[in-house]
């Protein structure tokens, strides 16, 4: 055990040890201190333990900050310090100034500024061990109480970890994308696992209150998606603009230089183009909130863009007629 999870763990009091918050804990800490030893299947199958015990911890003791912050550095092995960022947000705001999670804050700040990558297991822990697969193998019975218990904890964290975001918008600087993506694939993951969690509890529970929390939170994922799917729209559009604005000038070389016929009825399919794409531009951004809008329209110019294609055509028009188009 290092020493990080070496101070977290003297935290505990012989009271704490022998309740079940302090059983899932310890299990959760010997299964993460064993995760760091192994390699390949064996190290995943520790993280997933560890990762289930935190989750009963989290049950057992929701105001104490240990298990959160347990989840957080399982987190920053996977190096998904996206997520493992909420988790230590979520004790800071249980025990604000908590050492420990002040600590794991500054490591966290760190290893985000020099990688930005997602790791390729994130998807194990950023929706808590929530998998199917991992809930119930094949061979397993069903255990009714624990696994609602666990579903009701992994909802009520979601909800924490949820509340004190901003609610989600469409992001018009391509830049932001990246992360609502993200957000929108952890959500959508969590949403469509625990559902499958809830329909195995059903024959069994009362999963109302449940369902109910599930509801707002697939709402919430809901949302998520069309601001995704208007941000990438956007994206699309402003990359547009610029290829647009190279390609305008290559052809306003092309006519002045090669006045053919062959060239004008090249120039003519790309301005055909180029009023589809406009179309599309136009119609989406008139279905964009003014709000939006206004930012969109300021952070990308099409004014140097309109200049551009009134100078082509005025060219293609003049070269046309000196071609002796039949359409000129």
């Amino acid at each position: 055990m290092d020493q990080f999870l070496q101070s977290l763990d003297s935290q505990l009091s012989p009271i704490d040890r022998d309740s079940l918050f302090g059983k899932a804990w310890a299990d959760g800490m010997q299964a993460l201190s064993e995760a760091q030893e192994l390699d390949g299947v064996e190290r995943q199958e520790r993280l997933v333990q560890s990762c289930d015990q935190f989750i009963l911890a989290i049950h057992h003791a929701r105001s104490r900050p240990e298990p959160y912050l347990g989840m957080a550095y399982l987190l920053t092995i996977l190096e998904d310090y996206h997520s493992a960022g909420k988790y230590v947000r979520l004790a800071l705001r249980l025990a604000p100034g908590y050492p420990e999670a002040e600590d794991l804050n500054r490591l966290i700040q760190t290893c985000s500024a020099v990688s930005n990558a997602f790791a390729d297991l994130s998807e194990l822990c950023m929706v808590a061990g929530v998998r199917l697969e991992e809930v119930l193998p094949e061979d397993q019975d069903i255990q009714p109480e624990e696994l609602y218990a666990k579903t009701e904890t992994l909802l009520y964290t979601q909800l924490q970890l949820i509340d004190h975001e901003p609610a989600p918008e469409v992001v018009t600087r391509p830049e932001g994308l990246a992360e609502m993506k993200h957000r929108t694939q952890e959500l959508t993951a969590f949403t469509r696992a625990i559902r499958q969690r809830l329909e195995i509890l059903r024959p069994h529970k009362d999963i109302t209150e449940l369902e109910l929390q599930l509801q707002g939170l697939e709402n919430l994922c809901q949302k998520c998606q069309s601001c995704l799917h208007i941000s990438q729209q956007l994206a699309e559009m402003s990359e547009w603009v610029k290829q647009d604005f190279k390609l305008l000038t290559r052809h306003v070389i092309q006519l002045r230089m090669h006045a053919t016929a062959e060239e004008v009825a090249r120039a003519e399919r790309f301005d055909a183009e180029l009023q589809t794409r406009y179309d599309k531009i136009v119609a989406i951004i008139q279905g964009l909130e003014n709000e939006t809008r206004t930012r969109f329209e300021e952070e990308i110019s099409f004014a140097p863009l309109m200049q551009q294609r009134e100078n082509f055509q005025q060219l293609l028009d003049s070269t046309r007629r000196r071609v002796h188009m039949p359409n000129a």
